[in-house]
């Protein structure tokens, strides 16, 4: 991938994201960067359920002024015609 080229990594629907130790970055199954993402196994999911996206996005640019890259992403869940409001998070680059 070229390092001048914004891109995304394949969005995974998850049903459990948590961070990963130092020692453990890259180490074993689903563990991208500093988080380990599970990805769900139930092609259907309810309300009750915990959902996570996990997407990476390469070669953000960085600011000059704040030396801190920016990005804003809006997310929504549907099923069939219906959607369904989601809270929202920081995205942390």
């Amino acid at each position: 991938m070229p390092d001048d080229k914004f891109d995304a990594s394949s969005l995974i629907l998850a049903d459990q994201i948590e961070p990963v130790s130092s020692k453990d970055v890259g180490v074993g199954q689903f563990v991208l960067a500093r988080r380990k993402s599970a990805p769900s196994l139930m092609p259907n999911s309810t309300r009750d359920q915990p959902m996570g996206i996990y997407l990476q996005f390469y070669n953000l640019k960085v600011d000059d002024k704040t030396h801190k890259n920016d990005l804003s992403l809006d997310v929504k869940v549907s099923q069939g015609q219906q959607t369904a409001p989601m809270t929202s998070r920081q995205v942390r680059p």
